[in-house]
């Protein structure tokens, strides 16, 4: 039973869509529906992932294939699409197929450049407002170059 139950926990944290700067959201890609996205009002997606995967409850979708997404260009590519979301009110979602935690640290990329935080100040705000995700180290010495 007690094993049930931490199942049920762990797929319950891969379900969560969490808000980790103001418009910006993460998610486990396993979790993601198109019902999740409808009740965060998510108008933009980024997704993470080997192929570009089918949602219908969003019109944009920005794909960064997983095996590219610690590079410069895409860190750029990220911060500035979500930005622009923002600038016309909107909510931007990274998900990712691996975990939420390379969501979270390419989120980082908005945050250092459009919110003037430094990556180690991002970090701590991300471990407070998501705890379960594990940031990519190998991403976040890219992140700390790119800085």
């Amino acid at each position: 039973a007690w094993e049930r139950k931490m199942e049920e926990k762990r797929i319950a944290k891969e379900e969560e869509v969490t808000e980790i700067f103001q418009g910006l959201y993460i998610a486990s890609f396993v979790g993601l529906s198109d019902d999740c996205i409808s009740q965060n009002e998510i108008d933009t997606v980024i997704e993470v992932s080997h192929e570009l995967h089918e949602l219908l409850a969003v019109d944009v979708v920005m794909h960064i294939k997983l095996d590219e997404a610690a590079i410069e260009d895409n860190f750029n590519k990220i911060a500035d699409k979500v930005a622009n979301t923002r600038k016309s009110g909107g909510k931007t979602l990274i998900c990712c197929e691996e975990s939420t935690g390379l969501a979270a640290t390419l989120a980082i990329a908005y945050a250092v450049k459009y919110e003037g935080i430094s990556v180690n100040e991002a970090v701590k705000s991300i471990s407070k407002q998501s705890p379960q995700a594990e940031l990519d180290h190998e991403t976040l010495i890219k992140l700390s170059a790119w800085e």
